[in-house]
């Protein structure tokens, strides 16, 4: 099992923050490699994702599934996905906050575990760490960028 715990912080105030959390099809163009295919019925959505651990390339396809709290500024997300090209299995269980922080803006705090079984997942788990670290600041950079435009 794979911890997730990150701290981010952006300039923009918490409610400006959380608006753009809850929208999907922001949040995946602020995280690389992320697709989002399509909406399901159950309010879900069908993602491809796409990383890199070191020399090794995984295509992921994952059903995603997001839960809200406005009151809070606090959500969940979900998945489970699979590889294209393996049997690799990948689920997510993370939890997500939005708070003031103390230069005006907002800070945003990530727990959770991801899982991976299969064929690579020794790989993916060597990796994960460095993948997490990378991935949560080019998220960061593109947020940012976006609570910076509006």
């Amino acid at each position: 099992m794979i911890e997730v715990n990150e701290h981010i912080e952006v300039p923009g105030d918490p409610d400006a923050t959380w608006a753009l959390l809850k929208d999907p099809h922001t949040v995946a163009a602020c995280v690389p490699g992320c697709k989002l295919v399509a909406q399901r019925e159950d309010g879900s959505y069908d993602a491809l994702v796409a990383a890199k651990f070191g020399t090794f390339r995984a295509q992921l396809r994952a059903v995603v599934w997001l839960t809200f709290d406005d009151a809070t500024r606090t959500g969940s997300l979900k998945s489970m996905g699979a590889g294209q090209q393996s049997s690799t299995q990948l689920g997510a269980d993370v939890a997500f906050r939005v708070t003031p922080n103390d230069a005006g803006g907002s800070a945003i705090d990530v727990t959770g575990q991801v899982t991976v079984t299969g064929k690579f997942a020794g790989i993916m788990q060597s990796g994960a760490s460095i993948f997490i670290k990378r991935v949560t600041k080019r998220f960061a950079e593109k947020l940012t960028a976006r609570v910076l435009s509006r």
